[in-house]
């Protein structure tokens, strides 16, 4: 089935706490491409990992529910002032070969 990534991170958006959200695929899943949610907090809010994982099972379709969720204290950004995502992609495999 179809994730749109926007929408996705519309949902994640609404969670109390967070500020920023942009989605890339990353790997491979049972279910198809790999999704990692990228979050910044609202400042004075903690928030980690699982609540926002049990927070996107309450708000979103169970195949747009995110892999992984990594907390940021900013996103990437392009010159232009839009999220790279180029970046994140990059990081998420930083990550996993760190494992």
């Amino acid at each position: 089935m179809l994730v749109f990534f926007g929408d996705v991170e519309k949902a994640i958006a609404t969670i109390p706490g967070v500020e920023t959200v942009a989605v890339v695929a990353r790997g491979e899943t049972l279910r198809g491409k790999g999704i990692i949610a990228y979050c910044t907090l609202t400042p004075g809010k903690s928030l980690n990992q699982e609540e926002i994982q049990t927070a996107c099972f309450e708000i979103l379709p169970r195949r747009a529910i995110p892999d992984r969720i990594c907390i940021l204290e900013a996103l990437p950004l392009l010159p232009t002032g839009k999220v790279d995502l180029q970046k994140l992609v990059d990081t998420a495999t930083s990550v996993n070969k760190n494992k």
